[in-house]
């Protein structure tokens, strides 16, 4: 568990507040469930999907930023950033829709912005 809490600080930039720190861990654990403002549920599938854990689509798609696999585009400035790696989903059956991580650089480290 403490291994995914220093993995999201040294990820998200300084710049985001608690809250929502706390809800993207609890997202990548899986089980983060709905917010008060969001709309509710379409169906079992949809609550079943957001309730999966997404650390792994994320290191799935943060493997093909590093190794360039499925990688179509990267722009940017590659010394001061930001940088944006666009790439094909590596999650099986979804290699047509087409996903994006920009990366930014604060205080000379390197971030996953938004």
């Amino acid at each position: 568990a403490g291994d995914l809490e220093a993995f999201v600080a040294a990820f998200v930039t300084p710049d985001v507040d608690e809250e929502d720190r706390t809800h993207f861990l609890a997202s990548l654990r899986g089980g983060a469930g709905a917010t008060d403002d969001a709309a509710p549920a379409a169906g079992a599938a949809e609550a079943e999907a957001d309730d999966a854990p997404q650390l792994p689509a994320l290191l799935a798609e943060l493997r093909c930023c590093a190794t360039g696999e499925g990688v179509f585009k990267v722009e940017g400035n590659m010394k001061k950033g930001p940088v944006v790696f666009h790439f094909h989903s590596p999650r099986p059956g979804m290699g047509l829709i087409d996903r994006e991580v920009e990366f930014v650089k604060q205080d000379g480290q390197w971030y996953a912005e938004g």
